[in-house]
């Protein structure tokens, strides 16, 4: 929020022509690839921005993310507990007790906001969309095994196509409506800017340390000192240091901090404590 109360959005930060009827969009951590000739889907948005393509990523990363921590997964759940369950009991109440014994031990050991608990959750809620569709669909326990099963599945993978879209729509107006987007976006500048200032950094100081290496190895060479004193030399040759470090734009130097740069310089092979 800004000071008067409203909400800070990003801006469109980018729109060129590709080629014909197709422009690239951009806008804050957004973008996505349009077909203005043809309407808003499938066949107009290219990338990876489509959101069922997305939901089928997310769910294969879902499942390698269980394979990666050895945590079973949520097939492997339901599975041992229908062979380990007394005939006669209700595949519902199997499932679902299996489920949540499954949910609060991922919990429990890793915590409710912890990427694996995330994962679970996302699993769960896309096998619950799925068993609900089945069971409120006319005619569908009927069909598990004979001719209109596809026409089912085709019915299913139809809705599920306008879920997606509906979760996604959700999630980014949900975005602008609480001005996350722009709170991401603010914090990924502000993550580039402190790399961007890290090797900047890093790169003064690799110039300080030539530079004083260069003029502790002449003070050397003038004093012939085989047991030179870093407070010494440091005296000796500060302002000469401070003002070829100057115009190389390489930041300042105090006293202390130049007796501390001659001390980390590499020893010389002969140079005795």
């Amino acid at each position: 929020m800004t000071k008067k109360g409203k909400i800070k959005r990003p801006g469109m930060k980018h729109l060129r022509t590709v080629k014909d009827s197709t422009h690239i969009e951009e806008r804050g951590l957004r973008r996505i690839e349009l077909n203005t000739e043809k309407p808003l889907g499938k066949k107009s948005i290219f990338e990876s921005e489509y959101p069922p393509d997305i939901a089928r990523v997310l769910y294969e990363a879902a499942e390698r993310f269980f394979e990666k921590t050895n945590e079973k997964t949520l097939d492997q759940v339901l599975y041992e507990a229908a062979a380990t369950t007394v005939t006669g009991t209700d595949p519902l109440m199997r499932d679902a007790k299996a489920i949540d014994s499954w949910l609060a031990d991922l919990v429990h050991r890793h915590g409710a906001l912890s990427p694996i608990s995330v994962a679970a959750q996302f699993l769960v809620e896309s096998r619950n969309v799925i068993t609900h569709l089945v069971e409120n669909m006319p005619g569908a326990q009927l069909a598990i095994g004979s001719a209109t099963a596809d026409k089912i599945a085709e019915d299913v993978a139809r809705l599920f196509k306008h879920i997606y879209l509906f979760a996604d729509a959700w999630h980014w107006w949900r975005m602008e409506v609480h001005g996350d987007h722009q709170r991401l976006l603010d914090a990924h500048s502000v993550v580039a800017s402190r790399q961007k200032g890290a090797a900047s950094n890093q790169k003064k100081k690799s110039v300080r340390s030539h530079v004083i290496a260069e003029v502790v190895a002449n003070w050397k060479k003038a004093n012939n000192d085989k047991h030179p004193d870093p407070v010494q030399i440091a005296g000796d040759i500060f302002d000469e240091v401070r003002g070829r470090l100057k115009p190389l734009n390489a930041g300042s130097i105090t006293h202390s901090g130049l007796v501390r740069a001659i001390k980390d310089l590499p020893r010389s092979p002969g140079a005795q404590g």
